[in-house]
């Protein structure tokens, strides 16, 4: 319940923003879709808030992870299972502002058992210079029940997985076509992992 932006990509907050092992869990199937939301401030959005659910200008991707609830997010867990960079001119955050602050994520054909699921933008506003693109993140605890049987593979650690140097964490977005990929052309690369 904190809207300030993480920065320093070596905080601990970068893996849920500080917050606390939960004591209830939401119950998904395994291979069904979910809603994922997040808000300018909390309690019901209001028409007055001409920055709900994020600042326009908040460019940036929104990312979701996913990794075993056992492992409190510590350590190589975190599975990226998707990611909406830029397309076009269009933004993920652009589609998140869009559809009211809501994004619908599939959940994988996983083992039943207890996971985290992390969603996350990153606001690229004032990312030209190093240390200020902007980190957005939370934690849901969710019980994936069903017949899947698939494990996670080995994923990336938070903090570890992003340098404050990757093309798509310290990347300049103004003053023409966005370059802000590992060969230095034109696009976006998305920071981390494959999906």
């Amino acid at each position: 319940n904190a809207n300030n932006p993480i920065l320093d990509v070596t905080s601990s907050s970068m893996s849920c923003n500080g917050g606390t092992k939960a004591d209830d869990t939401i119950e998904v199937a395994a291979g069904s879709e979910i809603g994922l939301q997040w808000h300018h401030n909390e309690g019901a959005p209001t028409g007055a808030d001409s920055d709900e659910p994020i600042a326009g200008s908040h460019h940036g991707p929104v990312i979701v992870y996913i990794a075993p609830a056992e492992s409190n997010g510590e350590g190589d867990v975190w599975v990226k299972i998707q990611q909406d960079g830029l397309t076009g001119t269009t933004w993920g955050v652009d589609n998140f502002i869009a559809n009211k602050g809501l994004i619908s994520v599939k959940v994988p054909e996983l083992a039943a058992g207890e996971y985290l699921i992390r969603p996350e933008i990153i606001a690229l506003h004032e990312a030209g210079s190093e240390g200020k693109a902007q980190f957005y993140n939370g934690c849901g605890q969710i019980k994936i029940t069903g017949s899947g049987s698939t494990s996670l593979p080995a994923g990336v650690a938070f903090p570890g997985a992003y340098s404050a140097t990757d093309p798509g964490v310290l990347c300049n977005i103004y003053g023409g076509e966005v370059a802000c990929t590992a060969s230095g052309s034109a696009g976006y690369d998305v920071p981390g992992p494959e999906v």
